[in-house]
């Protein structure tokens, strides 16, 4: 019997209950089949959950936005503007050049993401 399970959230706003095939977390094979990769990257989300993430999702030339996990991830977080300025006075005070990445690069989600509880996502 399945308890509590992850969601998969695709680039085209579908989105699909996905559950581990042991019944209580995922293994990393499952979640390079699920986001079709080979590295992840975890965020923790505000709500508690967790994202994982395609970590190469925005090196690839023809990267998709995820809108619906973009949103998700940015509930709780400095807007786009506020964390420029908080990167610009980091650079200042640490004397640093930050060389700024695409722009709609910073703050986005690229790709297909699986969100879960920590119990479920290891």
């Amino acid at each position: 019997m399945f308890l509590v399970m992850a969601i998969l959230i695709k680039t085209n706003g579908e989105t699909k209950e996905v559950h581990p095939f042991n019944g209580h977390h995922f293994q990393f094979s499952e979640y390079y089949k699920h986001l079709n990769c080979s590295t992840v990257e975890f965020f923790d989300l505000n709500d508690g959950r967790t994202m994982v993430c395609d970590a190469n999702s925005k090196l690839i030339e023809d990267w998709e936005l995820n809108l619906t996990a973009t949103e998700l991830f940015r509930e709780g977080r400095m807007s786009s503007e506020e964390f420029r300025e908080y990167l610009k006075k980091l650079a200042e005070d640490q004397k640093m050049t930050i060389i700024d990445a695409r722009e709609d690069t910073l703050d986005c989600i690229a790709g297909d993401v699986l969100v879960g509880s920590k119990k479920e996502i290891l």
